[in-house]
């Protein structure tokens, strides 16, 4: 099995430190050889059940017969579930009589907002989302969230709040100064086969500071189906962009984002996005927009509306323009991003993996017992 982004074998392989074993539910697509710079995914102890591939509501309403056969299938038999949500897959499963706990990535509500992702039927899928994750947050053994915000909106028993993120000491720079440039290197990074990312924004922004008196040369991280568009967009607004494509690893993506000046995330959904605490650990002033669980990570003095590619153009001359304020954020963000250190996650996420192994076996035992009386 091979992946070509994050979870990978490591991050799974980290469970078996509490679970004698795991088994992870995925689509699968048979290929000939491994895509280019894909990681693997299974090893020793991450066993794969394979589910039929989809993309998008449109696939998935396709194949939901199909899907919902294969993951009968495979859930049969184990102590404890975990569940990555909002989710497709998760939505499918008879979680009845099972013992589950649930990782809370994303709000629904925002990622099916009209206009965000680009799916038709944006309100209904939004209801329905929104209803699964309220009862899977609700009735499941432990549950972790990647931002407070989540966590007040989709309560739960027993809540924990982290990401799977853990940044090694490498990923971590010093304060910067305010660099002294013509033209100055602005990155995002993110995949665009949907426009919940915003990249179409960003190029709008980057077209308004180039007309501040803020020339940028903008470089997008990631690959997508909209790639065409979003070239033709960037050549209509006059902006100097470049399509980097998909890095191999951690260390590539840390490159390229040394090499910004400035880092900006336009997204119109997130959840607490990775990328964004990877720039600030380097000391990466980053602009982004104020959504999902961004707020708490990023000063408010940094944030803006969500579809805003004017606001966004301001902040962005701003702190390119203040020497001040862009060392300030320079050194918010890595203050910001120490919480997210390898040994402090890894710690938080021990701790929500015993309470669900722990809850689901007392859970268990209950029941047991119970059958014994009757």
């Amino acid at each position: 099995m091979w992946t070509r982004m994050p979870p990978d074998w490591r991050f799974f392989q980290r469970h078996t430190e509490v679970f004698d074993e795991v088994r992870v539910l995925a689509r699968v697509v048979n290929v000939e050889e491994p895509p280019e710079r894909a990681i693997r995914a299974d090893g020793p102890g991450i066993m794969f059940l394979p589910i039929p591939n989809y993309e998008g509501p449109v696939q998935f309403a396709a194949r939901a017969w199909q899907v919902w056969r294969s993951a009968r299938r495979a859930f049969r038999g184990p102590e404890a579930v975990l569940l990555r949500v909002p989710s497709h897959l998760a939505n499918c499963l008879s979680l009845r009589n099972a013992c589950y706990g649930v990782e809370v990535l994303a709000d629904p509500e925002e990622l099916y907002a009209s206009g965000t992702s680009g799916t038709p039927f944006c309100g209904v899928y939004r209801a329905w989302f929104r209803r699964n994750l309220l009862r899977q947050c609700r009735e499941a053994i432990a549950v972790s969230y990647v931002s407070e915000n989540l966590a007040a909106k989709y309560p739960a028993a027993s809540r924990h709040i982290l990401l799977d993120l853990e940044l090694p000491g490498e990923a971590f720079g010093s304060t910067r100064r305010r660099p002294r440039k013509k033209e100055f290197d602005l990155v995002t990074a993110g995949g665009f086969d949907h426009p919940v990312k915003g990249h179409d924004v960003l190029i709008r922004a980057a077209a308004e500071a180039n007309k501040r008196g803020v020339p940028l040369r903008l470089s997008i991280v990631g690959e997508g189906r909209l790639r065409k568009e979003l070239h033709q967009l960037a050549l209509q607004e006059g902006v100097d962009c470049r399509f980097v494509g998909q890095l191999d690893g951690a260390s590539e993506v840390r490159e390229a984002l040394r090499a910004a000046d400035v880092f900006a995330l336009a997204s119109r959904s997130e959840g607490k996005p990775r990328v964004l605490i990877e720039a600030m650990a380097l000391g990466v002033p980053a602009v982004a927009t104020a959504v999902g669980g961004i707020p708490e990570v990023l000063s408010a003095e940094q944030c803006v509306p969500r579809d805003d590619a004017d606001a966004l153009a301001a902040v962005i001359t701003r702190t390119l323009r203040d020497g001040a304020r862009y060392e300030r954020v320079s050194e918010q963000g890595i203050a910001a991003a120490r919480p997210f250190a390898l040994s402090e996650q890894w710690s938080r996420r021990k701790e929500f993996l015993f309470a669900l192994k722990d809850g689901c076996r007392a859970e268990l035992l209950n029941r047991s017992v119970s059958r014994a009386k009757h």
